[in-house]
């Protein structure tokens, strides 16, 4: 092996022996300070919603502090998004929603109740 690429190997080895350090000094800043709630815009069973669980079970686990599921269906995911719009924004609720409920809300109404730009992402699931 030429020295360059056992360079690059080792500084990848010590990024990624890195990262857990990392993400437990994220997690020390304060957040969450308080029970989240994950509103989850579909029924109890379906697949964002055994998705939102399992997550919410692994965070609650890691940050020590509880997240909880919140389903609310109904209007092809609009009223969990417009409950998660009105929430404050202290990133104390998530939306756990699929593009479902940003192309409902500017087909069905002539003046959607909230804009895309409402929501901020947080991460993307797959």
């Amino acid at each position: 092996m030429n020295s360059r690429l056992i360079t690059a190997l080792m500084a990848l080895s010590l990024a990624g022996a890195a990262m857990p350090q990392a993400a437990a000094q994220g997690s020390a800043a304060g957040y969450p300070s308080r029970p989240v709630r994950w509103i989850v815009p579909f029924p109890p069973g379906a697949s964002n919603d055994i998705t939102a669980r399992l997550l919410a079970q692994k965070l609650t686990e890691t940050m020590g502090q509880q997240f909880v599921i919140d389903n609310r269906p109904g209007a092809g995911g609009s009223i969990g998004a417009q409950i998660a719009v009105d929430a404050p924004a202290d990133g104390h609720t998530l939306l756990h929603a699929n593009p479902g409920p940003s192309v409902n809300s500017i087909l069905m109404r002539t003046k959607p109740p909230y804009r895309m730009s409402d929501l901020a992402p947080v991460m993307f699931i797959g």
